[in-house]
């Protein structure tokens, strides 16, 4: 079978499974022993989420500052920026439980991650049972991309990645997807280019692995004058980079071909003519991912197959263009675990947390709907900054 041939059979199974999704979703959803029908706008069911909580934040003689939180499974990571006079580890790990909910009886104990004593967090992400950060350590004059295994990151030194060398420097943004960890890095013959450098775990002691003795890959972005990424986001099958050009106030998203190395401009807001709000990769199989895009109060998705895929073949999936926030559950095994801010056009004083997948939908008031729209989702709880700025958790039943 040609690969075209393939490609169409992926997008046909990939419609039907859309189809079943929302023909499942139209089974009664039962509450308290009474069924209720589940429509296209699903009804209200309050109280069911618990109050936003402050996550437990070591103490510190100055109130501490956090820049950043991320969810994946049961643990969340933040970073806490340095306190004068005052050591502590800078990288904090939470572990939720098997029910992936905090503050209930099966939560772990706050780590305090190895090695980041003092240090700058300038970026971490998680997945699976790896943690990466980028880090600017004291008296030092270079960043050093580092990582560890979860459950050991407290107890055990962490592991050495890459650090500056005789041609590429850090340049200070990290993700990791699987067993794929990819991080941008600027070239000193061009400082003005930023490329792409990536490992795989699975490598490990010969060339791609992600010891720092091991060389890495790097792909050239072969950026504009004054295109700044602006993030980066990655599964095992390809990369995605965010840039924006300030000159232009211009978006553009590539995406990046592991296998090939090829880089492929998915999304072009001079091209599409939409602005991007957002957008998250998940793997759907081997050498396919699925792209949920967020732009202009709607989400649509998109099978990436190739790499080459374009912006302009998505495939709308909620277009009431009131949605202000995406969240994806970026460990689920299924399409569509995700949750979204949606207000109400018809109650302007009504706004509403829903998720996808099952198809449920809960009542916030107008601060907490706010204070939601940075949200982190992993199917059963929901991580936001506070209205103090530290991360803030709850979970709806």
């Amino acid at each position: 079978m040609g690969n075209r041939s393939k490609g169409i059979v992926i997008l046909l199974s990939f419609a039907v499974f859309v189809f079943l999704a929302f023909f499942s979703m139209a089974k009664p959803l039962q509450i308290n022993g009474s069924a209720l029908p589940n429509p296209v706008n699903p009804q209200n069911l309050a109280p069911v989420c618990t109050s936003l909580r402050e996550v437990p934040i070591p103490w510190a003689p100055l109130p501490q500052a956090v820049n950043f939180f991320h969810i994946f499974d049961r643990y969340i990571v933040y970073d806490l920026s340095p306190v004068p006079s005052y050591p502590q580890f800078d990288l904090v790990l939470l572990d939720m439980g098997s029910d992936l909910r905090l503050f209930t009886n099966d939560d772990g104990p706050m780590r305090l991650v190895n090695d980041t004593l003092d240090a700058w967090i300038l970026d971490a992400d998680l997945s699976n049972e790896t943690l990466v950060w980028i880090q600017n350590t004291p008296a030092v004059s270079y960043l050093d991309l580092r990582r560890c295994s979860i459950v050991l990151c407290e107890s055990s030194s962490s592991e050495l990645i890459f650090t500056k060398n005789s041609f590429y420097d850090l340049d200070g943004k990290v993700a990791i997807g699987g067993l794929k960890i990819m991080w941008t890095v600027h070239d000193f013959v061009n400082k003005l280019s930023t490329k792409i450098m990536f490992c795989d775990l699975n490598l490990n002691g010969v060339a791609g692995g992600c010891l720092s003795t091991d060389s890495k890959k790097v792909i050239n972005l072969n950026l504009q004058h004054n295109e700044i990424v602006r993030d980066i986001k990655t599964t095992e099958n390809f990369g995605y980079v965010f840039t924006t050009i300030n000159s232009e106030n211009r978006l553009k998203l590539y995406v990046v071909d592991y296998v090939t190395s090829a880089v492929n401009v998915h999304y072009d807001q001079a091209h599409d003519k939409v602005l991007l709000r957002d957008f998250t990769p998940a793997k759907l199989q081997q050498n396919i991912d699925i792209l949920y895009l967020f732009y202009n109060g709607s989400v649509s998705t998109l099978a990436i197959q190739q790499g080459n895929e374009s912006f302009s073949e998505r495939r709308p999936l909620l277009s009431s263009g009131f949605i202000d926030s995406v969240a994806v559950d970026k460990n689920s095994n299924y399409p569509f675990s995700f949750a979204y801010l949606e207000s109400n056009p018809k109650q302007p004083q009504s706004y509403e947390l829903k998720t996808f997948i099952p198809r449920q939908s809960y009542i916030v008031d107008r601060i907490g709907y706010q204070q939601m729209k940075l949200m982190e989702y992993n199917g059963k709880s929901f991580v936001t900054f506070s209205k103090n700025w530290y991360p803030a958790s709850m979970y709806c039943v």
